[in-house]
């Protein structure tokens, strides 16, 4: 549980200026000078992980927190815990903080135990200090790979490109910003190739053996050692397997952990209070707040889902797989007062209901069977 900052103890507390500015040699993180250092906001969260900082103005909703500390949990239940029980410091930081460009044009950095952000909720950004306080830091391709499959829902659609593929990716350099979009999708599906038909122990082993200061080939050489293909097979296998965006491709891991709610009958339904004050509803981020249930689809085939509840300027249900990888039919979006018939396999799913941070009230949504005549009595 995340504890206010005023039962912060000294071993826990987050850097001040002058520690940054030691830690960081006198540079920035990524390199930029220091300057901003001491505007960096008080820590007001805290738990055994991590600290949270902001100088954004306005509501952090009720879940916010919670939800990233539980997204932390999961991400060292796959891949360690930090050596030396080191934490790290999360600064959610506001537009004017970042015009002094501590992140040069990114929008969120990470390093020796500081991450900069420009948003409250970002589980890409959340799983670089998971990494690195456990492991070290890794060769870019890697780092940011594994950071794209456990994105949480923002952060935009990145599409594969047929120009970068993955001996492209391991051979740039990353310094090229109109690459950089292709680059992160790329490295990302890769790593949900990986984590999909490997396992999470390979994806591992990838990040360990991935020292940022060595050679692309040097690199295939550890991925062969991981994966037992050689390189040329394992393109080959890699190019076989599914293209889909980020979107879907993710590892919803947080948003998976919990229970499941029951069918009643032939359907299954939710519905939930959307106010930024919950402490199941998190946001905002994009103009969005949001919570999260999960349902178990009993069966391969088509449902109706309908949507309900208040209007709102944005409404509407997200519905993904609990899967990480390409599947088919694995993430769908349905619009505030639309019914939709789509195909979902067998399975949990995560159910996503989404207002508009400034418009709270009551969202909905119910799943049945498209065809219940079909169904034996329509009972899962």
């Amino acid at each position: 549980m995340i504890q206010p900052s005023s039962v912060i103890s000294p071993r826990m507390r987050t850097w001040g200026a002058l520690g940054l500015a030691m830690a960081l040699g006198g540079q920035g993180v990524q390199g930029c000078s220091e300057s901003w250092l001491e505007s960096l906001p008080e820590p007001s969260w805290d738990n055994a992980d991590f600290s949270f900082a902001t100088d954004v103005e306005g509501p952090i909703c009720g879940g916010t927190l919670d939800f990233q500390a539980g997204f932390v949990d999961r991400l060292q239940e796959l891949f360690g815990q930090p050596r030396d029980g080191r934490r790290f410091t999360y600064y959610a930081l506001s537009d004017d903080f970042f015009a002094q460009w501590p992140c040069g044009e990114a929008k969120g950095c990470y390093r020796d135990g500081i991450l900069l952000d420009q948003f409250l909720v970002d589980l890409h950004e959340l799983v670089h200090p998971v990494l690195n306080l456990a492991h070290g830091p890794a060769r870019r391709f890697v780092g940011e790979g594994l950071a794209e499959v456990f994105r949480d829902r923002h952060g935009g659609v990145l599409p594969l490109s047929s120009e970068i593929g993955l001996l492209e990716a391991i051979a740039r350099d990353w310094s090229d910003a109109d690459e950089l979009a292709s680059l992160y999708a790329r490295a990302g599906h890769f790593f949900a190739y990986v984590l999909d038909v490997h396992g999470p122990s390979v994806a591992l082993d990838v990040y360990r053996s991935a020292d940022p200061g060595e050679s692309a080939e040097a690199f295939q050489a550890a991925l062969e050692r991981a994966t037992g293909f050689t390189m040329d097979e394992l393109v080959a296998d890699y190019e076989a397997y599914p293209e889909c965006p980020n979107r879907e491709f993710r590892w919803p891991v947080m948003e998976c952990s919990l229970a499941p709610s029951a069918w009643s009958g032939c359907a299954w339904q939710a519905h939930a209070l959307i106010d930024c004050g919950l402490t199941d509803v998190m946001g905002p981020r994009a103009g969005e707040m949001w919570t999260v249930r999960v349902i178990d689809v009993p069966a391969d085939g088509d449902y109706r889902i309908y949507t309900f509840g208040d209007p709102a300027e944005r409404a509407y249900v997200e519905i993904g797989g609990c899967t990480v990888g390409c599947s088919p039919d694995k993430y769908w979006i349905v619009e505030h007062g639309q019914t939709e018939v789509v195909h979902l396999s067998a399975g949990p799913h995560y159910v996503s209901l989404v207002r508009s941070e400034d418009r709270p009230g009551l969202s909905g949504v119910r799943i049945e069977f498209a065809d219940n005549a079909e169904t034996s009595g329509c009972a899962p």
